[in-house]
């Protein structure tokens, strides 16, 4: 469940994602065993209890790549849903085919896609991104083991108040410089910032323009100091012609491809959690 400051009063609302599948190992619903060729159909819940009626565009990552579902009978890398007010919707996908090991299965709800910044107006990712993360045991626990590389941890004035992902077109002296509505110039590169927590020592991020996942590899990173602070990774996109404004998404993942459910169903209580950016609009 997640909460959103969504109007001057500060009033809390809430908007919740949910997601349940038979094959559920423990009723928490973070691991799931399948056996080799079942297919994963878990149902897809959002609450909305906004006080309007809001869009939601739901896409999916297996493995830290967007993927096509099965909904309706046909393929679907992105599923629209609208919710009225204070009000919920419910729908049904299907991944099949899924290959013997540990997988990990990230469902994302981004909140009014087409709503682009016309100004530079902070918007909290709480307000807009909405997340389900799962770990899928198909056949085996084999987990995979990426190549990680190695970053250093730096210092930002103000950081401690910073937990969301940022961009920045130079690596960044104070949290002021995160970008909101960017001008954007072909060739231009930026930097993806994220705070590290002391015990959290790998990260995966990527990231996704209108939605769509980048092409460029995913980076998985790793501290080379165990403490808190800021990584900096350099980044560079060209958004597509045609249009004149763009949405940019990007999503640090804490601890990729470890459980949060050991074997006996234990809680291991581990950083898991997954990040997203302020509304960033590319002009």
């Amino acid at each position: 469940m997640k909460q959103t400051n969504a109007d001057k009063a500060k009033t809390v609302y809430r908007v919740g994602l949910g997601m349940m599948e038979k094959h559920a190992l423990f009723n928490r619903g973070f691991t799931f065993q399948l056996n080799e060729g079942d297919p994963f159909q878990p149902s897809i819940e959002i609450r909305n209890e906004m006080p309007e009626a809001s869009m939601f565009e739901l896409y999916f990552l297996l493995d830290y790549k967007q993927i096509a579902v099965s909904y309706e009978g046909k393929p679907q890398k992105r599923i629209r849903m609208e919710t009225a007010a204070n009000s919920s919707g419910k729908l049904q996908v299907e991944l099949s085919g899924l290959p013997s090991g540990r997988h990990e299965f990230l469902l994302v709800a981004v909140r009014n896609p087409d709503k682009p910044l016309m100004s530079d107006q902070l918007i909290s990712p709480m307000e807009t991104h909405f997340y389900r993360r799962a770990t899928l045991l198909i056949g085996s626990d084999k987990a995979k083991e990426p190549e990680f590389r190695d970053v250093a941890v730096g210092l930002l004035e103000g950081g401690d108040k910073v937990r969301n992902v940022f961009l920045t077109r130079d690596k960044p002296s104070n949290v002021n410089d995160m970008l909101k509505l960017v001008k954007h110039e072909a060739g231009s590169s930026y930097q993806i910032n994220f705070f590290t927590q002391p015990e959290v020592e790998k990260y995966a991020v990527t990231a996704l323009l209108n939605n769509e996942q980048i092409d460029q590899p995913v980076q998985f990173v790793r501290k080379t100091e165990l403490k808190e602070g800021l990584i900096s990774l350099p980044f560079a996109f060209e958004p597509p012609g045609g249009r004149s404004s763009s949405e940019l998404t990007l999503i640090v993942v804490e601890n990729p491809y470890e459980r949060i459910d050991d074997e006996s169903g234990t809680y291991r209580k581990i950083p898991w959690n997954v990040y997203f950016n302020n509304k960033i609009t590319i002009q």
